[in-house]
């Protein structure tokens, strides 16, 4: 009698431990799902985050301030720049692996002949540096020396007035 005693208690007990065994195998299944999915939807996340900085860190123009005492200026069409939404140029401390050697200090000029109001930003903030909508000057930027540095500014319409064909912005970047 005791040997069937004994089976009962082995086969509850087994049946009992597969029960266990079962349900924390699918209670750990279902956490491996979940979190496989989060891993699967932060990658998909940061991928996305990626591409818009690599999309807003595309610049239309580089500009390589490597020597003092130069002058860089170019222009941007109004309607062009009214198409495209905003326009982005990079000024650089280096000329493909040439980092310059001493810092250099360099000024931006912005003429907005338009009606229309314009922003500049440097960088990621959000500060518009277009004080005067018609003439600004940004002075005592400075880039280092030793390393590789870019410094991103942005030219955007706030407003967009009456444009015409000739009106073009002009910006001018003295070292």
């Amino acid at each position: 009698m005791s040997g069937k005693k004994k089976t009962k208690k082995q086969k509850k007990s087994f049946l009992e431990s597969l029960k266990s065994i079962v349900t924390s195998t699918t209670f750990l299944g279902i956490v491996f799902v979940l979190l496989l999915g989060l891993v699967i939807i932060l990658g998909i996340y940061v991928h996305d985050k990626k591409n818009e900085e690599r999309e807003e860190l595309h610049a239309n123009i580089m500009i390589p301030i490597n020597e003092v005492e130069t002058e860089y200026e170019f222009s941007i069409s109004a309607i062009d720049l009214r198409k495209v939404g905003k326009y982005i140029f990079k000024i650089t401390n280096y000329l493909k692996d040439a980092i310059n050697e001493d810092e250099i200090v360099y000024s931006i000029t912005i003429q907005n002949p338009t009606d229309s109001v314009i922003t500049l930003t440097k960088e990621d903030a959000k500060e518009n540096l277009m004080l005067d909508q018609k003439k600004t000057v940004i002075e005592n930027e400075i880039l280092p020396s030793l390393y590789k540095k870019d410094v991103y500014y942005t030219v955007q319409f706030a407003e967009i007035g009456d444009l015409k064909n000739k009106d073009l912005i002009s910006i001018i970047i003295n070292s």
